[in-house]
């Protein structure tokens, strides 16, 4: 593209020297990462309490039931439901999980699993979780207390990107192997309610929200013990210039001001 007017020369010449002065912008240090390695060791428990305050919490911090499975379910999921506005960096630093137990085991393997909303393909206007994770964690929780006492377990999960609008937080475990575990449910009157869907192996994959099922156990549902903790909202660098980079460009400014005075006289 030629230049040919005074005034566009005057306004590359601007432009030249916002670009020469102004400093380069900083590159932001990636946020910290919390995955150790596949089949981490949940911090937490009976021997490190942690409650997980600072993560997005939805819950009341009193478990009145839990959510399990029967031993024969090789693979049964609980996911909540949480919306992307609900952290402000878009990334996610760990999960916090509240388990509980009702027999001598205290130590489960489980998998922190995350899904992105999607329509149901049966169901026009019903939105569920998507049939295949986006991200896993594979984990294990030591020192579970038992009864109904309420334990957290924090999870890392790699500065994970949380999709646009809404998706689903969760875990997954088998029952055969680790029975009789619990995933801790709030169902306090004051608590706002919060969508839980829900499906296990035998169920040919199918997801069935809390709100929708028969099963008693969900009739005062109101929101699953997981507590998503957001990672940090990094700083932008926004070029500035420098003191001889004003001068400059004001004295462009003010010979561009003063050829379009001269045009008009």
């Amino acid at each position: 593209m030629s230049c040919q007017t005074l005034h566009c020369r005057l306004f590359l010449m601007s432009l030249a020297l916002v670009l020469a002065f102004a400093p380069a912008a900083t590159a932001q240090p990636a946020a910290p990462s919390v995955l150790e390695l596949p089949g981490q060791p949940a911090k937490g428990g009976g021997e490190d309490p942690n409650d997980c305050a600072d993560g997005v919490v939805v819950d009341d911090g009193s478990a009145e039931t839990g959510y399990g499975w029967v031993p024969s379910v090789i693979e049964g999921e609980y996911v909540q439901e949480f919306d992307a506005d609900q952290f402000p960096s878009r990334r996610l630093r760990s999960v916090c999980v509240c388990w509980l137990r009702s027999r001598m085991d205290r130590t489960i393997d489980f998998e922190v699993v995350f899904y992105r909303q999607i329509e149901d393909p049966e169901n026009e206007g019903r939105l569920i979780p998507a049939d295949a994770p986006y991200a896993v964690f594979p984990a294990n929780a030591e020192v579970i207390p038992k009864g109904i006492t309420e334990s957290f377990f924090e999870v890392g999960v790699a500065d994970l990107p949380i999709p646009i609008g809404r998706s689903y937080i969760g875990v997954r475990w088998d029952a055969r192997a680790d029975q009789f575990f619990f995933i801790c449910a709030d169902q306090s009157e004051e608590t706002e309610p919060v969508n839980v869907f829900f499906r296990d192996d035998r169920a040919d994959g199918d997801w069935e929200s809390v709100f929708e099922s028969l099963d008693p156990i969900f009739n005062d549902h109101r929101a699953l013990m997981i507590r998503p903790l957001p990672g940090p909202v990094l700083p932008v660098d926004i070029p500035v210039l420098e003191p001889k980079g004003l001068i400059l460009l004001a004295s462009a400014l003010a010979m561009l001001a003063l050829a379009l005075l001269k045009r008009r006289l």
